[in-house]
């Protein structure tokens, strides 16, 4: 803009976004995919305890328990394979936690009857723009892998 105010420009260009936020945004993005596909947003960013987290805990319309780990990443040009995707994020011990997690949580909610998976999502992103007090996505786009990590 040209009266010098910072709003609709590119945030990497300006004030660099937290990392919270861009999480957020990632797994916003990634809430709103599934239900697109029909499925029901149970929890998002539960806990057991302090030992893990679950991204976003969902219910497809089969009604398998899916329990998705969000990973957002800012588009390079040379994200062309697997690991610079942001998948080696999710490594064994990552693994673990939500497995150990998604065990707690379906016992807890006497959901162990039912079918469940581990699914991994990466959510690429060419800009985050601040509108006003919002930040908004540019050029994002999803990558669903089912049954990511059932075991470890």
């Amino acid at each position: 803009m040209t009266d010098g105010s910072k709003r609709d420009v590119p945030l990497h260009l300006t004030t660099p976004a937290h990392t919270k936020d861009v999480a957020r945004l990632g797994e916003e993005a990634a809430a709103a995919f599934f239900a697109n596909l029909g499925y029901t947003l149970l929890e998002r960013n539960w806990r057991s305890g302090r030992f893990g987290e679950i991204d976003l805990i969902l219910r497809s319309k089969e009604g398998v328990v899916i329990f998705a780990e969000v990973k957002t990443r800012r588009k390079t040009h040379t994200a062309s394979g697997f690991i610079d995707l942001g998948f080696d994020a999710i490594g064994w011990q990552k693994r673990r936690k939500i497995l150990i997690t998604a065990r707690s949580y379906l016992a807890r909610f006497k959901e162990s009857d039912c079918g469940y998976q581990c699914d991994a999502v990466l959510v690429t992103y060419t800009a985050i723009k601040r509108t006003g007090n919002k930040l908004q996505m540019e050029g994002s786009q999803i990558l669903h892998v089912p049954g990511a990590f059932d075991s470890v």
